[in-house]
């Protein structure tokens, strides 16, 4: 701001001028007159000069103030003014606030009192005319927010009211709040009240609009019942945006009547008549007047009147969880319910009218009348015979009302189709006529293509439920008679009943999928189609369907054979649920699967019990041929199968070992680690391949000293089941081991014993007939075995007798057999030993062999110490007595 110069103080006093010479009495005559007057000129001058000074200062600052309202106020991007809505509410402090302070800085730029009261001045004058700028923005701005708030919370009522189309209670709630909004609005706005009563017509017509534009688009007949009950209430407009739906709906409701009177099927499905059993049960209502869920005298709650003790059913059919509070207070929870039952009713009976008398009076007392009164799905009874007999006058009602007489009654055939189209003819509105004509001719030619790719369908069905049901396994979701019913009309009964022949044969094979051999003979022989060799009416389909099943029995036990892990895991829950809980690799799974699978084979005649897939047993050889490691994960795979499966290895040993290469064999009966990774590393080289680059000599010599050191082992696995193949793959697995040793340099007697030791020497004992492991007293497994020879029952054991003979001679003879030659041999799982005689195992009277386990050998070797172990036990317990008897300070006696 420019500044202006400022006169402070007079600048000629009124003094004598004090000259040098001259005396101070002269008097002053006129020359002192003049010099005075000179001097209140000049003072008037300086004043003069100071008010246009202040008056200059002043209009400067007004200046200031003014461009800052303009910059305040009117800046394009952060005047005030520029706020809108609920953002300019705070302006009128806002700006007072910011007025002050720049007032503040401009006054104090001010040189005097008489500037800053003149600023003063100006500056209230501009204040007032600020605040009453701002005052009627601000104004403005609230009315504006508060209109536009309005008409947000219009629109989500309305929204919210199209999305409860189908609750009237809750569209006209929100009718009612848009009517309170729109009446708030007109006392802010000062709204005539001819132009309040056409917002409120105009909010409640919208509203029924939107809200009957959605039910169209998502259940028209209940949808045009609702346009019936509130087209009054619509304006001229809204009745004219809705006409070309209400016309469609009203040709599709009049095609479609028509064309399920000559087809017999309902065009709009099931949805029309749910959305007419809903409003027949509760009038489209979950909540009774009171506010809580409505409630029956029979006690059946919400929307679709379901009874409490049906709801866990109905939410079971509905795939959703069981939720009592959402049941009673969530209608699309309770109708979602009720519709799933409902369907489950069409499903049973395969009739519509049939499903709204079951859903109405119970499935149970709907099937007592079927056979009491007539099943109209047979022909037995006319559909209309059949409503006006149902003995409930609610159930008939009901019906009528629901199903509508002319769902059940109407004329078919040619005569019907003749009737139809004089009907549309005959409707009034042109739009409605020729869309009514268009939507049945559509309906009509398209009503033959749809049941044959119905038939197509079904009969796909039929045929995958039949090739599972003769295979002895279930079949989710099998047709049921109301697809029958819907692919061929009143041939579908008949159909049905064939195919429910089928499901029953698949009942018996189900049985005989899971059956011992005598309980399938037995189920076997009630499916022979003749009575003591006599024929009888419907020998032929009976015969037929004997064969299948005996073919399926036979195909059964084939797959069971050959592969009774996968069976019994496609046929036995019990058994799939002990096979899926082995995923947790617990020893307590493993040995449940284990234990409850062979038990099941051995119940259902399995000649050779197995714990493994053919396809998990070829995964499992596959992994052993993976030899990049050297070896080691080949190793890995045997030893982690046998810590897997603990006492059931030799199961699955078994059922390995035609498979699994020689090597694998080997290790799978416990080499320590270098030898099963060494033994891994060489299995995919051939024999020939080791030898290659070694002298013939020493081939010849590894042969005849690995012969010479396996003869006793070889001896021990004479008499054991596969005890011959088992040594070939000792022998073979032992050569090539030492063929390996030698390639490295060791001689051929070393690499042999090495071989030897490794395979056998350093695992088991041999004693005469039978191998001891190492982990346990060869010794007194031999006292054992003596004494348990020693301690055997003939009478508890089995052989043949004669007549003649008496009992007790015969025991002492088979006493004397065992004593001259019996002898013990390794069990083949290497458990303990098992008895033999004359080359066969000795047997129980149960027909099991005779066995014992190193446990029990060592037990009974305890119990019976040998004659040396009782002399030296004396031997101890005599010098104890002595040295008790000793004089001396060691024991002495007093």
């Amino acid at each position: 701001m420019a500044r202006i110069p400022v006169v402070r103080e007079r600048s000629v006093r009124q003094a004598g001028a004090q000259a040098q010479g001259l005396s101070s009495n002269i008097p002053q005559g006129a020359l002192g007159v003049d010099l005075s007057g000179a001097a209140n000129e000049l003072a008037d001058w300086a004043q003069r000069t100071q008010d246009q000074a202040n008056q200059v200062a002043t209009m400067d600052a007004d200046s200031a103030l003014q461009q800052w309202e303009n910059e305040y106020l009117y800046n394009p991007e952060s005047g005030a003014l520029n706020r809108r809505g609920r953002d300019a509410f705070g302006l009128p402090e806002e700006s007072t606030q910011a007025f002050d302070e720049r007032r503040q800085e401009i006054r104090e730029s001010l040189a005097n009192d008489s500037q800053r009261m003149a600023f003063d001045r100006i500056a209230a004058s501009r204040q007032t005319a600020i605040q009453s700028t701002v005052n009627r923005y601000v104004s403005q701005q609230a009315r504006d927010y508060a209109n536009e708030q309005t008409n947000s919370y219009i629109q989500r009522s309305r929204e919210t009211a199209a999305l409860n189309w189908n609750n009237p209670q809750r569209v006209q709630l929100e009718i009612d709040r848009q009517i309170a909004a729109i009446n708030a609005q007109g006392d802010r706005e000062g709204v005539s009240d001819d132009a309040l009563e056409l917002a409120r017509s105009e909010a409640r017509s919208k509203t029924l609009r939107l809200s009957l534009e959605r039910g169209i688009s998502r259940d028209p007949d209940r949808a045009m019942q609702q346009y019936l009950e509130f087209q009054d209430q619509l304006t001229v407009d809204d009745r004219n945006k809705l006409e070309p739906e209400i016309k469609k709906v009203t040709a599709q409701q009049i095609a479609g009547s028509l064309n399920s009177a000559i087809t017999g099927v309902q065009t709009d499905g099931n949805q029309g008549l749910w959305s007419r059993m809903i409003q027949q049960e509760s009038g489209g209502r979950q909540f009774g007047d009171d506010g809580s869920a409505l409630t029956s005298g029979k006690g059946a709650v919400g929307v679709a009147q379901i009874l409490p003790s049906t709801g866990p059913d109905a939410a079971e059919m509905a795939g959703l969880p069981w939720d009592p509070e959402r049941f009673r207070n969530d209608p699309d929870y309770n109708e979602a319910l009720g519709r799933a039952y409902f369907e489950k009713q069409v499903e049973d009976f395969g009739m519509p009218m049939l499903a709204a008398a079951a859903y109405n009076a119970g499935p149970g007392q709907t099937r007592k009348w079927l056979r009491e009164i007539g099943d109209p799905r047979t022909g037995e009874i006319t559909p209309e015979e059949f409503v006006n007999r149902i003995p409930f006058d609610e159930t008939r009602n009901y019906v009528r009302k629901t199903v509508g007489e002319a769902n059940y009654g109407a004329a078919s055939g040619e005569l019907g189709m003749r009737e139809a189209l004089e009907t549309i003819r005959n409707i009034e509105d042109p739009d409605v006529r020729k869309m009514a004509l268009t939507e049945f001719s559509r309906a009509n030619s398209e009503f033959n293509q749809l049941r044959a790719v119905e038939q197509s369908e079904l009969n796909s069905r039929v045929d995958d439920a039949t090739t599972a049901y003769l295979q002895g396994l279930d079949f989710s979701h099998p047709p049921v008679q109301a697809d029958f019913f819907a692919a061929y009309g009143a041939e579908g009964g008949q159909r049905y009943e064939q195919f429910r022949k089928i499901q029953n044969v698949g009942e018996a094979l189900q049985s005989l999928s899971l059956a011992s051999p005598d309980e399938r003979a037995r189920i076997l022989s009630s499916y022979q189609p003749d009575e003591d060799g006599v024929a009888s009416e419907g020998f032929a389909e009976d015969a037929e369907l004997f064969g299948a099943v005996v073919n399926a029995a036979q195909s059964m036990q084939e797959s069971l054979q050959e592969d009774p892990v996968k069976y019994l895991s496609q046929h036995s829950q019990e058994m799939r649920t002990l096979l899926e809980a082995t995923a947790t690799g617990t020893p307590a799974s493993v040995e449940a699967y284990a234990s409850g699978m062979i038990a099941e084979q051995e119940r259902m005649g399995v000649a050779q019990p197995k714990l493994l897939t053919s396809e998990q047993q070829s995964r499992i050889v596959e992994r052993f041929g993976n030899v990049e490691d050297g070896g080691d994960n080949a190793a890995q795979v045997i030893n982690s199968l046998q810590n897997e499966w603990g006492k059931h290895w030799p199961t699955v040993f078994r059922q390995l070992q035609n498979d699994l290469p020689g090597a694998a064999l080997v290790i799978g009966t416990g080499v320590d680690e270098a030898t099963a990774n060494r033994l891994a590393r060489i299995a995919p080289l051939s024999t020939t391949d080791l030898k290659q680059g070694l002298d013939g000599t020493d081939v010849t010599d590894v042969r005849d000293a690995m012969n010479e050191r396996m003869a006793d082992f070889r001896v021990t696995l004479v008499n054991q089941a596969g005890g011959e193949r088992t040594f070939t793959t000792f022998y073979e697995e032992g050569s090539r081991l030492a063929y390996s040793y030698m390639a490295e340099g060791t001689g051929p007697q070393d690499a042999v014993d090495k071989a030897f030791s490794a395979l056998v020497e350093d695992r088991y004992t041999v004693v005469d007939t039978y191998r001891v492991p190492k982990q346990f007293d060869a010794g007194e497994i031999e006292r054992g075995a003596s004494t348990a020879l020693e301690n055997i029952d003939p009478a508890d054991l089995q052989f043949d007798r004669a007549d003649w003979m008496d009992e007790d001679f015969a025991n002492r003879q088979i006493k004397n057999i065992l004593q001259e030659n019996a002898y013990w041999v390794t069990s083949p799982d290497e458990g303990g030993l098992v008895l033999y005689s004359n080359g066969e195992a000795v047997l129980t009277r149960d027909g099991d062999p005779v066995s014992r386990s190193w446990d029990d050998l060592t037990s009974e070797a305890v119990n019976n110490p040998s004659a040396w172990r009782r002399l030296i036990e004396g031997n101890r317990q005599l010098q104890e007595a002595n040295r008790q008897q000793m004089p001396g300070a060691w024991g002495a006696t007093q």
